[in-house]
């Protein structure tokens, strides 16, 4: 009792010295965050404090929001988790971080892949960096991967500086789906939030650290008003985001208080029940009503990784060195560490400092013949692989896929809907045919030219994913 006592006073006191110390004009932005069903993501709360369990947060997304970005001091989810971290503790709480990101800005094959990156178990699931080229449908999927884990986290958007992929949205996180009664999600009790920082750096850009003149150590940027936000707005959207989370905190504790005080003995009115999932809306109901097996070569992963599938080549050499893929360094299958954020402003300082973008992916060689792995799928259904971000196309100029050494076709977004097939998105590829339930073999081979030789830019492959 003291102790909960204790805590809701510590949160009270966190909360109000991170609005003490905002900056000026930020009052009116500062509380920006849209919230819905509250009473599920205090629920969440409620579990972690009566359980003592620790609540865990998955950040996802691209490499800036996702703290994997070391050209900034501090990235935002870094800071948003220290922030809280004594008040969750001073609660028996401990309050876990994980976060995943690559460069450039991925939203495919990410969205498949939520429970290799961050988890069964996540209390909330962070997207750090919208990115759907206005395609509810690849918004949906995120939702839904993130909803079919057993523990049906809470799901916040990060959504960049109204960038040019989201138009007009006056809600990029979560629109067209605004009106209750329209969105079965919501409808259902799933706890959304949304948080959108355009509006906190145009009251704030006349402040230098606020400004993406300061993004890069290396040197200005044309747009002081540009996509990525500038170091000072890694802490701001930390603080926003603390204050605020630190709130529903502070309501839970209030909750467990008053459940302890009245000594009530069932539990349950004050834990999130398992609701079910709606239909699917706007995503193929082929790639997103069920939850899909994905092994990928990015780390950090839980679960089996794509080396783990591999069958043919066993000896697999590794390339030490960063940044863009290799050309034919090495003549067969390697594995080859690539920066996908080719438009770091500085390659060196990048790796200089550890840029932890860095992921490996499995490369072909100029005399590469097939890799091959293995998996095994529950439901019939296509079978989808992907290439590290701005490389080579996995799925043209010739390149051969095989499923149990017959060869198959793959199909990029286009081809698969002049063909009404399911569609994924570059840097992924759909196969044109449905496998059946079992084990098989997939297989990939580099495109051979009209002479005969395998030329051209390296193929790399980095994700498979199956049902």
């Amino acid at each position: 009792m003291k102790t909960l006592k204790k805590s809701q006073a510590a949160v009270s006191v966190a909360r109000q010295a991170l609005w003490n110390a905002r900056q000026p004009h930020s009052e009116a932005i500062f509380p920006h965050v849209k919230v819905w069903n509250e009473e599920h993501l205090i629920k969440k709360f409620n579990r972690v404090l009566l359980e003592q369990k620790p609540f865990v947060i998955g950040v996802m997304g691209a490499s800036v929001p996702a703290g994997s970005d070391t050209r900034f001091n501090e990235s935002f989810s870094v800071v948003w988790k220290e922030l809280m971290h004594d008040t969750f503790t001073m609660a028996g709480v401990p309050l876990v971080l994980r976060s995943d990101g690559m460069g450039w800005t991925p939203f495919q094959p990410s969205y498949f892949c939520v429970e290799e990156m961050v988890g069964p178990n996540v209390d909330m699931a962070v997207w750090g960096f919208e990115t759907t080229e206005e395609n509810d449908g690849d918004l949906e999927q995120l939702i839904r991967s993130s909803l079919l884990l057993p523990s049906q986290p809470h799901i916040l958007v990060c959504s960049p500086l109204g960038g040019e992929a989201l138009g007009a949205r006056t809600d990029p996180a979560f629109a067209p789906w605004v009106v209750p009664g329209t969105d079965p999600y919501r409808d259902s009790g799933f706890s959304f939030a949304s948080h959108n920082l355009t509006h906190s750096f145009m009251s704030l850009n006349h402040l230098p650290e606020y400004q993406s003149q300061r993004l890069h150590v290396t040197g200005d940027t044309a747009d002081p008003a540009g996509r990525s936000s500038s170091q000072g707005g890694h802490r701001l959207r930390a603080e926003i985001l603390a204050w605020t989370y630190l709130g529903f905190f502070e309501s839970a504790l209030e909750e467990v208080h008053a459940f302890v005080a009245a000594n009530e003995g069932d539990l349950s009115p004050l834990l999130p029940e398992l609701l079910p999932l709606p239909p699917p809306m706007h995503c193929p109901p082929a790639l997103c009503e069920k939850k899909c097996q994905c092994a990928t070569t990015f780390e950090p992963r839980i679960g089996s990784g794509l080396r783990d599938h591999l069958v043919h080549p066993r000896d697999v050499p590794v390339v030490t060195n960063t940044g863009e893929t290799v050309a034919d360094a090495i003549k067969t299958w390697h594995e080859q560490t690539y920066t996908s954020d080719l438009a770091a402003p500085d390659t060196e300082l990048v790796k200089d400092m550890n840029y932890l973008d860095g992921k490996y992916v499995f490369q072909a060689g100029e005399s590469a013949g097939p890799i091959c792995f293995q998996f095994t799928s529950s439901m019939e259904n296509h079978v989808v692989a992907c290439s590290a971000p701005k490389s080579a196309s996995l799925c043209s100029g010739g390149a051969v896929w095989k499923v149990d050494g017959q060869n198959i076709g793959c199909l990029d977004h286009e081809a698969a809907v002049a063909t009404g097939l399911p569609t994924v998105k570059s840097p992924c590829w759909i196969t044109d045919k449905k496998i059946p339930a079992g084990k098989h073999s997939f297989e990939v081979e580099r495109p051979v030219d009209s002479n005969g030789d395998k030329g051209g830019l390296p193929i790399t492959i980095s994700h498979l994913i199956w049902w």
